[in-house]
């Protein structure tokens, strides 16, 4: 017969080991049944792929802020083709409304489904490879950043009539076009 101290001891113990094991289960995307790091090579590779996003991100944020402090009347370039112009954009791709935390919630799905599908899909040791990754991360680490610190994403660069965009917007598109491009050299087959 148990004791009130085992029983709590007991459910106590339940209690605290119950995240852990959610987590456990979550993370079995990422780890097999040792619980080490599934591919070693990812690891290594994605240490450069994030240090370079993180790059990417800063510079994407400081010509936000540069926009928001000298854009606000705008700057035509090349006339009714090319304009910098400060705007707020609370919606989705190409301005499209939609409630803020599903904007957020999306967001972050897409940025697990990138690591994920960088980790599954793609040769990490083809430098195309991590090029992709790394701008598609920087992209939406950057507008993620600028809709959890101010509820919408600043856009600033207009090309004739394609809405504006930014250069996150810009790193993503990158990203897309180098995997559509060098797919078949940097897919793990």
């Amino acid at each position: 017969m148990m004791t009130k101290n085992a029983k709590w001891q007991t459910q106590a113990k339940r209690l605290i080991d119950f995240p852990g094991k959610i987590f456990a289960q979550i993370s079995k995307v990422f780890y097999n049944h040792t619980m080490t790091f599934r591919i070693p090579t990812f690891q290594k590779q994605f240490s450069t792929v994030f240090a370079a996003s993180l790059l990417l991100v800063v510079a994407d944020l400081f010509t936000k802020n540069l926009a928001f402090q000298t854009l606000q009347s705008g700057y035509s370039i090349i006339d009714n083709f090319f304009k910098l112009q400060y705007q707020q954009n609370f919606g989705i791709a190409f301005s499209l409304p939609l409630p803020y935390w599903l904007i957020i919630a999306i967001n972050i799905i897409l940025l697990v489904a990138i690591i994920y599908l960088a980790d599954r899909e793609l040769n990490l040791k083809h430098p195309a490879a991590r090029f992709a990754v790394t701008f598609l991360i920087a992209g939406a680490l950057g507008n993620l950043t600028d809709r959890l610190l101010g509820g919408y994403v600043i856009d600033f660069i207009e090309i004739w009539r394609w809405p504006a965009f930014n250069l996150a917007d810009a790193y993503i598109t990158i990203g897309v076009l180098l995997i559509l491009l060098f797919y078949g050299k940097i897919n793990r087959k």
